[in-house]
């Protein structure tokens, strides 16, 4: 059961939805797409209503859901999401690891229920404004899983854009094919992929495309020459890093255009039966994991006498 409540607690503050899910209520802070200037709205068919002093009060041309990666809800995420909004571009964004009771980690995204995901898509679609999911490194698994039962009935308007995506089972070994989440060969959106060329899965993100492209995705690849993961939030970024990292928004918006002739086709997905059982080895993470070794080991100490 979905239920939505929306409050805005003041002209200057973002606004926040609470979704409740299953009996949890998921926290939705949204940046709101910004009152632009009648000579520089453009919404296709659609006219936005003239208000004194020549502004002009429109619903948001786009919307992003931003989906929290092994690394959290970062600020540098939500500060591109105010950069977009002067594009009229509004933004979702979720933590769901506070709500898990969990750090940001690795093995965290796999905590995250796909139940989650196909509440918040739902209610970002509820009012036919074109939708975005925005999935950096490993949340690209929690965008795939939960579109893989949104997309059971036909859904249009919809696409994604991964930056850097991990959709590995487990890390690839150099030479050897990599495992995918069975997700990924049940994808069916348009969807760009920003690859860092100096990432070590730049050299797997045709092979990823691939496997993406088996149900029906359109898929788009963005090579961003000379620059790491994570470029737009490390701290030890290059300068060339910190400037993509300035014009990633129009990156962003590029893709966004890119993918605009694919979204009137309404798009599905059949369910995926009969998955091979894959056992995901434990990724690393900072929590106190419970020691493995051999136990009751006898002591052999030296004797000072």
């Amino acid at each position: 059961m979905l239920m939505i409540s929306t409050q805005a607690f003041s002209a200057s503050l973002p606004l926040l939805k609470a979704l409740t899910v299953e009996g949890e209520v998921l926290s939705v802070q949204v940046i709101p797409s910004e009152r632009m200037d009648s000579s520089e709205v453009y919404l296709g068919s659609e006219k936005g209503k003239v208000l004194p002093g020549g502004d002009v009060s429109v619903k948001p041309r786009a919307r992003i859901l931003w989906l929290a990666s092994e690394y959290g809800v970062l600020p540098q995420e939500k500060q591109l999401a105010s950069v977009l909004a002067k594009s009229g571009i509004e933004s979702w964004f979720m933590d769901p690891y506070e709500l898990l009771f969990l750090s940001p980690t690795s093995s965290a995204v796999d905590q995250v229920p796909e139940a989650w995901t196909v509440a918040l898509l739902q209610a970002a679609q509820t009012d036919g404004i074109p939708l975005w999911i925005v999935a950096p490194n490993k949340a690209a698994q929690t965008a795939i899983r939960g579109l893989s039962n949104y997309l059971s009935t036909p859904k249009q308007n919809l696409g994604v854009i991964l930056i850097n995506p991990n959709l590995y089972l487990n890390t690839p070994v150099p030479g050897e094919a990599a495992h995918y989440w069975p997700s990924v060969l049940n994808t069916n959106v348009p969807l760009s992929i920003l690859q860092s060329e100096l990432s070590p899965w730049r050299w797997r993100v045709i092979t990823l495309a691939e496997q993406l492209a088996v149900s029906g995705s359109d898929v788009f690849i963005h090579l961003l020459p000379k620059v790491r993961d994570r470029f737009y939030f490390r701290e030890d970024a290059m300068p060339i890093e910190a400037h993509l990292a300035e014009s990633l928004s129009q990156t962003v918006i590029q893709a966004m255009k890119l993918q605009l002739p694919y979204l009137s086709s309404a798009r599905k997905v059949s369910p995926v039966v009969n998955q091979v059982k894959t056992e995901v080895k434990e990724t690393r993470s900072t929590a106190l994991q419970t020691y493995q070794g051999e136990q009751g080991l006898s002591l052999s100490l030296l004797d000072l006498q």
